[in-house]
């Protein structure tokens, strides 16, 4: 069951559709909009909710993928996702700003959104997993500046190695995350990991990432033997810019 928008001419828009109360089995897959084109593709105000997934089951509430830089990704409420499977609310390659990601429990791994160019005034929160929780990835393969601000990431735990409220993975001359809330993130493994921003660019002289006025408060590792478990901002690679 999906929305399936391919190569059409002109813009395309996806709007106000509602997927609720859907049941997986153990090793299906679920994707609730699909978009694959270059046109300008404006996905607006959906719901996808309360969605059981079984064993091994794999769900990816909204995929964009193309290259015009009018697309968005907005307005969108993804909740009630419970289940032993693989998670991944968002995925999108433009622009991602203004959804509600909440109460999802029970993945084995979960990331709330995933978008090349820029994340903002995102509502990611209570998410528990018993594998890693990335709640904001951004920037993977894109040469074109990037950004995440005005995000609230808060009540994240996992069972899992790692719990990290925003990734920087670009390889732009430009990055900027700033202004975001994150808090309360949470893991319980005795080789966990927890990180507020972690900053994964590829530490070459032309990419430059600038992180600043962020919020990060109550970061937890309470069962994990490594006495550097908790990262407040982690940069990765050094360059001269750095």
């Amino acid at each position: 069951m999906d929305i399936n928008a391919g190569t059409l001419n002109g813009t395309i828009n996806i709007s106000n559709n509602n997927f609720s109360n859907i049941s997986l089995q153990n090793g299906s897959s679920f994707y609730g909009i699909y978009q694959e084109s270059p046109q300008s593709t404006h996905i607006l105000n959906n719901t996808i909710s309360n969605i059981t997934m079984g064993t091994n089951s794999f769900l990816l509430g909204i995929q964009q993928v193309g290259n015009s830089l009018e697309s968005t990704v907005s307005g969108n409420n993804i909740f009630g996702i419970s289940g032993n499977g693989t998670v991944c609310a968002i995925s999108a390659s433009k622009y991602v700003n203004d959804n509600n990601i909440y109460n999802i429990s029970g993945a084995t791994s979960i990331e709330a959104i995933n978008s090349g160019v820029s994340i903002s005034e995102n509502n990611i929160h209570d998410l528990s997993a018993s594998g890693n929780i990335n709640a904001i990835r951004y920037g993977d393969g894109s040469g074109s500046p990037s950004s995440a601000f005005n995000n609230n990431v808060y009540n994240l735990i996992s069972t899992g190695y790692s719990v990290i409220g925003i990734k920087n993975n670009s390889s732009s001359v430009s990055n900027q995350v700033y202004q975001n809330n994150i808090f309360n993130l949470e893991v319980n493994n005795p080789a966990g990991l927890v990180f507020g921003i972690q900053d994964a660019t590829s530490g070459s002289d032309n990419s430059a990432t600038y992180i600043y006025n962020n919020f990060i408060s109550d970061l937890r590792a309470p069962i994990t033997n490594y006495a550097d478990a908790i990262h407040g901002l982690d940069i990765l690679y050094i360059s001269n810019n750095s």
